[in-house]
């Protein structure tokens, strides 16, 4: 939400009800009070200090979003940088989201489908709890080429909304090292070594 008066110190933001939403600085799920300025219940108002620094973004619960921290110059200089996946949890504990890939540069997207949509997607509750990728395209663009897919690689995945912390994650029967935060219900997977342009499975016990 955009700060549009100036010396203010704080903001009201208004939020649906039907979705769960998470501030995007501290990854915290927002606790909205009933707005009573209208009559729609399915409204909600959380007042959000402010200042010069900070601008109130939020995600909604249910979504995946992928992201490049590093900071550059250039998206050109960007094109090789690994990913971060911030997962957020909605109401049922799932979230999903895609990713659209390509040489960033020619038209053979088009000309020769060399392009790659991946789909992340995350079940927290599920019997067979996991998190995963599903690749789709239309080419063998991605297909057996180790230094495309290291160049399109998840360094670290955030899930948040995690309710308990998990007994293990493995990715093919491997373990994954993970860090849980109880207080925040934050769980974060450093280094998992896959690829956004393969297909691959975390299993999730709980």
């Amino acid at each position: 939400k955009p700060v549009t008066d100036a010396g203010a110190t704080q903001i009201h933001v208004l939020f649906p009800l039907e979705d769960t939403w998470y501030d995007v600085d501290t990854m915290r799920k927002v606790a909205p009070l009933p707005d009573n300025r209208n009559n729609d219940s399915m409204i909600a108002q959380f007042d959000r200090n402010i200042d010069l620094e900070s601008i109130p973004v939020y995600q909604r619960g249910g979504s995946i979003i992928p992201r490049k921290l590093r900071l550059r110059r250039s998206t050109q200089m960007m094109s090789s940088d690994p990913y971060t996946l911030y997962m957020a949890l909605d109401s049922a504990e799932r979230a999903s989201g895609d990713l659209y890939m390509d040489d960033g540069h020619s038209f053979d997207y088009e000309t020769k489908k060399h392009y790659g949509l991946a789909h992340f997607s995350v079940d927290w509750k599920a019997a067979a709890s996991n998190i995963r990728n599903e690749v789709s395209t239309e080419s063998d663009w991605a297909v057996n080429d180790d230094d495309l897919q290291s160049r399109h690689m998840v360094e670290r995945i955030v899930v948040m909304g995690v309710k308990e912390e998990p007994k293990s994650l493995t990715l093919q029967s491997d373990p994954l090292d993970f860090d849980y935060e109880s207080e925040t219900n934050i769980l974060i997977i450093r280094k998992p070594l896959v690829s956004a342009l393969s297909n691959w499975e975390i299993k999730i016990v709980s």
